[in-house]
Order: structure tokens, then sequence, then C-alpha cells
């Protein structure tokens, strides 16, 4: 392969693997959001009042509502109160899996000794963290 034929493909296969390395969306998940709605016997109850907290946030809002990934920061609480209803809460812990990770590890063999640090992040975090769709089970008094 020439020289110039070369440097006219590599550009093409970095375009090629970064695009392999971008994860896919959730399926229902628009642009990174979290639908959060309140239900009652499987069906949805528009216009709960509720509050969700996360990371030291707070948002009050009406549902369904959805609120972008970004900004939530760790679990997420919503509590809702609805008249004629028990007032519900639903805490969500995002997996271990959205989170860093640091390790250490040390090697030996035919008289070499090597020790590495390596870090592990999560493709596509904080979206792949929260799920698409969070409902909130409403009881009725």
């Amino acid at each position: 392969m020439s020289g110039r034929r070369l440097t006219l493909l590599l550009p093409v296969l970095a375009t090629l693997l970064a695009a392999c390395a971008t994860p896919p969306a959730a399926p229902g998940q628009g642009q990174g959001q979290m639908t959060i709605d309140s239900v009652a016997a499987g069906q949805s109850l528009a216009g709960t009042h509720c509050v969700v907290a996360s990371g030291g946030k707070r948002w009050e809002v009406t549902t369904p509502v959805a609120l972008p990934v970004a900004l939530l920061e760790g679990d997420v609480r919503v509590v809702c109160d609805r008249p004629g209803f028990h007032r519900a809460e639903v805490l969500y812990r995002p997996g271990a899996a959205a989170r860093p990770r640091v390790g250490v590890g040390i090697g030996g063999g035919s008289g070499n000794v090597g020790v590495g640090v390596g870090m592990g992040m999560p493709i596509g975090a904080p979206a792949s963290a929260y799920p698409p769709y969070l409902a909130v089970q409403m009881t009725p008094r």
C-alpha cells in the first residue's frame, strides 16, 4: 500500500473506530433523559405533585416529567403526594457499574517485578447509570 493511500485511509479508520466505541442510547431514553411518572393500578396519574432530590439539588415537579440525567448526581429520591392517595417514595441508587474504579497490581516473572495502576471508566456514564423511566407506585387511601 502506498504512503498516500495509507495517509488517506487513517482518518477513515479512526472515525470508524470512534463510532464503534460510542455506546448506543438506551431504548426510550431520548437525549439522556429520565422520565418520572406516578402510577396506580397500571395507569398513569398525570398531575401528581412530586419532589425529586439528587446530589443536594431539589426540584418540585408535576408528573409525568422528563429530567436530563446531566442534572442528576448519585441517588435519586422521589416523594409524591396526591389527594386521595398515600404519600409514596422511591429511592433509586445507580449501580456500582456506573462508578469509576481504580486498581493497583503487582506482578513478577523471570526476575522482573512490575507495578501497574489502572483506572476503569464506564462507557456512556452518567446516562447509562439511570433508567429511562422511573415509576412511583401510588396507593389509594
